[in-house]
């Protein structure tokens, strides 16, 4: 269950408070010649503070400034109440601010602006306190009382008001002020008051489910509340940038986001927001299945809201404790948690937290075997569900796994595809690459449920189609695939055959959370086999990884887990694997960043499991299956051999490539002038290599640095001679161009990426390669060294010179090194490369 917690900018004129208050003072002593407003510099030290986020300081200067004035009613007076108030809202202490802006006396409210700026401050903390009837009527009179002239509160006026409509789902109401604002804003040249105004633009597209729209207006928000030193309303609008992250699936970047808004608010005493985004990170950690640290998130948010006395947040506290105690099957602890939240709920009618209590109490009683009330409960759900995804999403999954207890495998079946349709739905209306790939993060519970499902009855290859739906959507989507060819047509049968025409194993794999399972499809047959849980494969793979760093400075191989992980990852299959075979791995999860030639084979005697066999990666066999082909455009057919750039000018803080140009000079070695166009040094930039015309290359290959981005992983980047203001040839780039190769190299630290998701697998240059349309891409799990990789790339492409498949000259360069009796053995320096597989074409 994910629950939206996030915060409306505009929520308590949440900026431009020296801007509003000084412009005031301003325009009085303008029109009314008579009045003079010449506040304490106190008063102005509390203002400039407040805008700079130092929210304690300002509190104490405004006090301090109150103190000093013997006339409490005067106009400097309310002034200092004004700007008190609204540190009260941003504080989260609205009912605090709304006792302080007792009526004014009648000496001071005959002044219609300071009136109306009051009218908004009560109508702002109204809202805060979900009292919309008395907010309404206070905005009402602050627009009867507002001078025109008067546009900064004007555009707050507008802010406040569009926040009601918001909360009164009147989207188009809403915008419309929201717009309408942030051009005031804009032509008044007030950048912080503008930052308002698209942050909520942002809110509202989020609360109507276009999250990739809200990202954009949240960025926006955010630069130009930093270009101010505006920290509290940047720091407001970042956090409900993670919720956007989070709706899209992309848990680092919404975590990132929801801990820096935090830690601010808690630095600024800006409780309420802090509390908020506590409760955030406490969702992500909980997706995550960081129980613990969840627990201690919403523990420690739930114990914020109950000081604030917000019973809303209340609620969302304890729909978090209730999942981590289903979770861990305390369940008398989750029934109290949950009739707890149900009574707010009912006390403040909210419909939304009942619905949310509903969907905890069914998936107690489906925990506790109570099928028929879990049954019922569930389909509640989803009939009330509306347009809350995840939460219909989840219910849907529930009824499937309800259906199937009751012995309805049919129904059961229906549920669980409904579950994915509403999912994958959802996805495509993202409309940008970019979130499309994060967003089946949200959807793998769904789809490990359907597959399991299937497994317990022997349905393997119905299994097996669905994992493959999940895999590569966007990277194959993105290929424009032809012959007819549909994913939910992808069987066990496809890729059996596309085994055969292709004379290859295919390992198949798909991780979930208590087993894991691994199809191996080749020419003559196929099986699946059950493996163990992904925590337990999760551990085994780190340490062997921890091995092989550390065999980097060992005199002494260690073979344990890589003996440990081959038995069983490898192991069930190993009778159908031949010497010299062929293999391509379809991994998943972790598997995405091991390189299975590093396993090891413990018979005749311990060595790597590349001695036996050539290893290949995919994404999924929908590159690989009968009808899986690329377009080929006749009018971009290749024509040239080899496009090789790199040695670049890279920035000062990249440690200088010593061999990068040892390593051209002996890739050159392999191909004729007239074949080969290189380009390197400081003419090595990132618009030199789009100006080369890549798509006519049949080889691509770069020596450089690269940047692999775990939180954007479309920012990994080539790093290059300087182009303009960058160094970098960023993924998302590399991904528009289209492209012919046969083989792409990135002979760079970490080009395959960083970043692994549930459908996509590594998302990094090489993906990037892959999904502009190289057959091939070869890029580095890992940091590369620059003495052993000129050595290694040399035998390589000699091998390729002389004609060899890309697998077979890489294989050999490999193990070249490795029976080298030099330091160069030790898989640090000849695994981190991995050879990645495309979408091929007929031709090849």
């Amino acid at each position: 269950m994910s629950k939206m917690r996030s915060v409306w900018v505009a929520t308590s004129l949440k900026q431009g408070r020296i801007t509003l208050l000084s412009l005031i003072c301003f325009l009085f002593v303008a029109c009314r010649p008579g009045v003079k407003s010449t506040p304490k510099p106190t008063f102005e030290d509390a203002e400039l503070k407040f805008s700079q986020g130092d929210v304690e300081s300002a509190l104490h200067e405004a006090d301090a400034s109150l103190q000093d004035l013997h006339d409490k009613q005067s106009e400097k007076a309310w002034r200092l109440r004004f700007l008190k108030s609204e540190i009260l809202i941003w504080q989260g202490f609205s009912r605090d601010a709304v006792n302080l802006l007792a009526p004014m006396p009648s000496s001071v409210s005959s002044q219609s602006d300071l009136a109306a700026f009051r009218s908004v401050l009560l109508g702002s903390a109204y809202s805060n306190l979900q009292m919309f009837d008395d907010a309404e009527r206070e905005f009402a009179t602050a627009k009867t009382l507002n001078t025109p002239e008067v546009r900064e509160v004007t555009c707050r006026l507008l802010l406040g008001e569009g926040r009601l409509a918001a909360l009164h789902h009147e989207p188009a109401r809403s915008d419309q002020m929201f717009r309408q604002a942030a051009e005031i804003a804009h032509q008044q040249n007030k950048p912080i008051l503008e930052a308002s105004a698209l942050g909520n633009l942002g809110m509202l597209n989020m609360q109507q489910h276009r999250y990739a729209e809200a990202a954009d207006w949240f960025n926006e928000s955010i630069f130009l509340a930093q270009s101010r030193n505006a920290e509290i309303t940047a720091t407001r609008t970042l956090g409900n940038l993670g919720w956007a992250y989070l709706k899209m699936g992309d848990l680092d970047r919404a975590f990132e986001s929801f801990s820096q808004a935090e830690t601010i608010s808690e630095r600024h005493s800006m409780i309420t927001d802090e509390q908020t985004w506590l409760m955030n990170a406490a969702e992500v950690q909980f997706l995550r299945r960081d129980l613990p640290e969840a627990e201690k998130s919403y523990s420690r948010s739930l114990e914020l809201a109950r000081s604030l006395n917000d019973r809303q947040e209340v609620i969302y506290g304890l729909h978090g404790l209730t999942r981590i105690a289903l979770a861990k099957k305390q369940f008398p602890l989750a029934e109290r948690y949950n009739q707890e939240a149900a009574a707010l709920a009912d006390a403040i009618g909210s419909q939304n937290s009942k619905l949310y209590t509903k969907l905890n109490s069914a998936n107690k009683a489906f925990a506790t075997a109570q099928y028929i009330v879990a049954n019922q409960l569930f389909q509640e759900v989803v009939s009330d569900a509306g347009d809350d995804i995840s939460m219909k999403a989840e219910a849907l999954d529930g009824l499937g796994e309800t259906e199937d207890k009751l012995k309805q495998p049919e129904l059961a079946d229906k549920h669980y595809r409904s579950a994915i349709a509403v999912l994958d739905k959802e996805r495509k209306s993202l409309g940008r690459e970019e979130f499309e790939l994060s967003y089946p993060t949200n959807a793998k519970d769904a789809y490990n449920a359907y597959i399991r499902f299937l497994m317990d009855r022997g349905r393997s290859n119905d299994a097996f189609a669905v994992a493959e739906l999940h895999r590569a959507k966007t990277l194959t989507e993105g290929l424009e695939l032809q012959g007819g060819f549909s994913r939910q047509a992808l069987s066990v049968a496809d890729t059996q055959r596309a085994a055969s025409r292709q004379h290859r194993v295919i390992l198949a794999y798909w991780l979930g959370p208590e087993q894991s399972y691994l199809w191996v499809c080749r020419p003559d047959g196929s099986q699946v086999f059950v493996l163990p849980g992904e925590d337990q494969i999760g551990a085994m793979v780190e340490r062997h990884h921890e091995r092989l760093a550390g065999s980097f400075k060992s005199q002494n191989a260690d073979y344990t887990d890589g003996q440990e992980l081959y038995k069983v990852l490898i192991g069930p299959a190993e009778r159908w694997i031949t010497p010299e075979a062929r293999i391509t791995i379809i991994p998943d999860g972790v598997l995405c960043g091991l390189n299975f030639e590093t396993l090891i084979v413990a018979s005749p005697k311990p060595h790597y499991w590349i001695e036996d066999v050539f290893i290949s990666n995919a994404n999924s066999t929908a590159l690989l299956s009968t009808g899986g082909h690329s377009i080929l455009r006749p009018s971009a057919r290749p024509n040239k051999t080899l496009l090789l750039i790199g040695d670049p000018k890279a920035p000062q803080y990249y440690q200088p490539l010593a061999h990068a140009g040892d390593e051209i000079r002996l890739i050159r070695g392999h191909f004729s002038s007239e074949q080969e166009t290189v380009i390197s040094g400081p003419d090595a930039t990132p618009t030199a290599y789009f100006n080369a015309k890549p798509e006519t290359f049949s080889f691509i290959h770069f020596v450089a640095h690269g940047t692999a981005s775990r939180v954007s992983p479309l920012d990994s980047a080539v790093v290059l001679s300087q182009d303009g203001s960058s160094f970098n040839l960023y993924a998302r780039d590399i991904a528009k161009m289209k492209l012919n190769a046969r083989l792409v190299t990135v002979s760079a630290c970490d080009s395959a990426g960083s970043r692994i998701y549930s459908s996509e697998g590594l998302v990094g240059l090489s993906w990037a390669f892959l999904r502009a349309g190289a057959h091939q891409v070869l890029a580095a799990l890992w940091d590369v060294d620059d003495t052993s990789t000129p050595r290694l790339m040399n035998n390589f492409y000699s091998g390729i010179a002389e004609g060899e498949d890309p697998g077979v000259a890489l294989r050999a360069a490999k193990l070249e090194l490795l029976r080298s009796q030099t330091i160069y053995a030790k898989p640090y320096y000849w695994g981190p490369f991995v050879l990645y597989e495309g979408a091929v074409t007929e031709e090849r």
